[in-house]
């Protein structure tokens, strides 16, 4: 589908249906006659076992034109967070979206989680990395060569034979 085929493209670092992928502290783009500095920036470092990173379908904004942002995860080998619907045991990861006033976030797309049966309880987890989409628009009002900065917080709980504590992540 074109959502999986977005996330894809996130997840590698490629652009997407011909959109560069922005990276932490690139150059400034253009935006409608004017510049928009980056959409994404770095990462805010996990606690443990989990990096997360905020990325962008596009290198450039325009009024009201929705884009593909993002939300990666990469974990540490033997480690697992929790879909929306955890199941038995766990957690459920989430994510909110904290825009510049204007700014619309669609709901987030989950990717399919994967089954884990263990000791007779069913949990539905993301293993290794996931992407979490979601389709930001910008409203009519932008200014072109104003400052926009997207954050998202992601609530999430990592596991392997033992769980640590439920943390939040904020990115922007």
């Amino acid at each position: 589908t074109q959502l999986h085929a977005i996330a894809m493209a996130l997840f590698m670092g490629i652009g997407a249906l011909g959109c560069g992928v922005m990276q932490a502290q690139t150059s400034t783009p253009t935006v409608s006659g004017g510049s928009l500095p980056s959409l994404v920036t770095y990462a805010k470092p996990a606690p443990t076992h989990a990096q997360f990173d905020l990325l962008s379908e596009v290198a450039t904004c325009a009024p009201v034109q929705p884009f593909w942002a993002a939300v990666r995860v990469k974990l540490d080998p033997g480690w697992h967070i929790y879909w929306i619907n955890y199941g038995d045991a766990g957690e459920a990861t989430s994510l909110i979206w904290n825009l510049p006033p204007g700014w619309q976030a669609g709901p987030v797309q989950w990717p399919t989680p994967e089954r884990q049966l263990s000791a007779g309880l069913m949990d539905y987890i993301y293993e290794n990395s996931a992407v979490f989409l979601t389709q930001i628009t910008p409203p009519a009002s932008i200014v072109p060569g104003s400052n926009v900065t997207l954050k998202a917080k992601i609530h999430w709980m990592v596991c392997s034979n033992v769980c640590l504590q439920p943390t939040d992540t904020d990115l922007s």
